[in-house]
């Protein structure tokens, strides 16, 4: 695991998915005829974009289970003769006056016809037919004022004369006209009035959803986009891409906006996850302050001065506090090294707040400081490499920085540990290898834990290399269970759930619980609420696992995310906001909220759905479990 506070967003890994081609020039979208169906990609699910396998794969979110009842529910209904039939969101087919009432001389069907039609004697249903056919010939000749005139003419013979069949088609066809019109006010409200209609209609939400966009909702677009995916069964490549485009550009937005209010907000109401400081801190070897911590908690003879105070805040998790010490104490305090401990303490609070704007400044000085010591230096030109990291700056820019650090001191272990990590993200697993292998040999790891990132990062590269071959893992197990660490056991739970192994995987996790301290029981606990998801799809049993991981770690973010994400399952939206609030409270960076947005974005929109089809989403969800009767 990554000890750069980069958090992916579900431990269990996706299928790799493949560079989209650019998008070719659009062509006009033709309206929809009566025979003819949308078109279809059925695809290998390792072709599908990552938030989709998110919604199959049964963990996150509510349209999981749209998927699968609209794959067996969702087919148009047939008449005896076999032709196709719209149906209603109950299932049954829309009615229609059929040929029984004839076009009277009094009919009114709107403005005049730009084409000679002899409609004297035909049936209401055949009039609408044939204004109907007039039009798409129009479209299809892109003269698209005419075309909307016979299909407005349609529309009013239907109405007047009580006529369902295929309404919902002639209204989709002339928000066609107006969407090529540029008339996108005009193309919602068709579609709004198809969807009345034929509350299944893929195609309406499709069309409105480009509308949507073009007037500036995006929200609405996107769950426009996302339901339309659902109601065809996540079989239609085109809504499946711009359902993905239109979240994340969402996404992108929303996270920015969030980190621009986040920055306003006051620093004391900041809170930081357990987790997350140990496994940052768990980064660092020979880190200065974490040297201090231990030396004031050995002393116990009280603060000698306000940076005493501040690393007493940060021994006990007063991370708040910290930085005001540390503001007094660089107002007050005249000596050096002191000046230059609270600003390399305060630069790393700032830096676990997600703050580079502040932090970089505190790091900088330290490296600049002409009586610097010398650790302190290389811990400040470390964590400034990782913050340029945190920025999503070019690569080659942050392993430069960490280069130069060796340069300066080619003996620091904690340089090579982050080297490692950084070319581990990029890929580079190699390298990677290559600079744990010499942390290792600069360190004094009695716990053993660079030899359990060695043996991980071995297993990747051989598991690359044979993807079928199971002896990589059976050798990382091996060593794994040699090195009896915790951390070793929770990676194996990992890695057996990504093979679908769930018996192997809940004994590794089982064996992990209670041997270290609650913030490790915190990532255990969280492991196994996702495993009972996945294995046992046992609702009960995961929100168990979660709570017991949230009450050790109030702020943890993967924990919360999960048990926002069976909220959501449950339709139980206005608990999943809270939690979804906090989550954007405790993100670090853009970066970070981008996928807890389309998260939560999707599930809602999933929500959405079942709610205008009228579907009770407990009884409809196919995952055999429920939520308890008092959440």
């Amino acid at each position: 695991m990554s000890k750069i506070p980069v958090r992916p967003r579900i431990a269990v890994a996706a299928p790799a998915v493949p560079a989209l081609p650019p998008p070719l020039l659009p062509l006009p979208s033709l309206p929809d005829f009566a025979d003819i169906d949308p078109a279809w990609t059925w695809g290998s699910p390792n072709t599908w974009p990552k938030w989709l396998i998110g919604l199959l794969i049964g963990v996150p979110l509510v349209a999981g289970g749209a998927y699968w009842m609209y794959r067996s529910q969702n087919k148009p209904a047939r008449s005896i003769d076999g032709s196709k039939k719209r149906t209603t969101p109950n299932g049954s087919a829309l009615r229609g006056a059929g040929d029984a009432s004839q076009v009277s001389s009094g009919i009114s069907t709107g403005t005049s016809s730009p084409l000679p039609l002899s409609l004297e004697g035909k049936s209401v249903t055949e009039t609408i037919t044939m204004l109907k056919n007039e039009g798409n010939k129009l479209f299809r000749a892109r003269r698209y004022n005419e075309a909307k005139q016979l299909y407005s003419q349609a529309i009013t013979a239907a109405r007047q004369n009580g006529i369902r069949d295929d309404l919902a088609q002639s209204l989709q066809n002339r928000a066609a006209c107006n969407e090529q019109l540029k008339l996108y006010e005009d193309v919602r409200d068709d579609c709004s009035a198809a969807l009345e209609i034929d509350g299944r209609y893929a195609k309406a939400y499709y069309r409105r959803s480009r509308a949507l966009e073009k007037l500036d909702k995006p929200v609405q677009a996107a769950h426009d986009m996302i339901a339309a995916s659902i109601l065809t069964n996540f079989q239609n490549a085109e809504y499946r891409d711009k359902s993905e485009r239109l979240v994340r550009d969402l996404a992108i937005k929303l996270a920015r906006t969030e980190m621009e209010e986040k920055k306003k907000r006051p620093m004391t109401t900041r809170k930081l996850s357990k987790v997350f400081v140990r496994q940052f801190n768990h980064g660092f070897s020979r880190d200065p302050i974490l040297e201090a911590v231990s030396k004031v908690n050995a002393d116990g003879n009280g603060s000698a001065d306000l940076v005493e105070d501040a690393l007493w805040a940060f021994s006990r998790g007063e991370y708040c506090q910290v930085i005001d010490f540390c503001n007094e104490a660089l107002l007050t305090i005249s000596s050096d090294d002191r000046h230059v401990m609270a600003r390399l303490l305060r630069g790393t609070m700032f830096f676990l707040f997600g703050d580079v704007t502040s932090a970089k400044p505190d790091f900088v000085y330290v490296i600049d400081a002409p009586n610097a010591p010398f650790a302190e230096r290389t811990n400040a030109r470390v964590k400034l490499a990782c913050l340029y990291l945190q920025e999503s700056i070019d690569p080659s820019e942050v392993i430069n920085r960490l280069n130069d650090a060796e340069a300066k001191d080619p003996i620091n272990p904690d340089i090579f540990f982050h080297r490692a990590q950084c070319n581990m993200l990029f890929g580079r697993f190699d390298d990677c290898l290559n600079d744990l292998r010499k942390c290792e040999r600069l360190k004094d790891d009695s716990d053993s834990t660079t030899a359990f990132h060695i043996a991980h990062i071995e297993y990747r590269l051989k598991a690359n290399q044979h993807p079928s071959d199971e002896q990589p893992l059976i050798e990382l197990e091996n060593k794994l269970t040699t090195l009896n660490l915790p951390e070793g056991y929770v990676l194996l739970g990992q890695l057996f759930m990504e093979k679908n192994e769930h018996d192997k995987a809940y004994r590794f996790l089982s064996r992990a619980i209670g041997q270290k301290s609650d913030v490790h029981n915190a990532v255990v606990y969280t492991q196994l609420g996702l495993l009972e998801m996945l294995w046992r799809e046992d609702r009960f049993a995961a929100r168990s696992s979660l709570q017991k991981a949230i009450a050790l770690d109030p702020y943890y973010t993967q924990a919360l995310e999960l048990l926002m994400d069976l909220d959501i399952q449950a339709g139980n939206l206005v608990h999943a906001r809270e939690i979804y609030e906090l989550c954007v409270d405790l993100a670090k960076s853009e970066m970070e909220l981008v996928p807890l947005i389309q998260a939560y974005q999707i599930g809602e929109a999933g929500h959405v759905v079942y709610a205008q089809l009228g579907i009770d989403e407990g009884a409809h969800n196919p995952l055999p479990f429920g939520m308890p009767p008092d959440v």
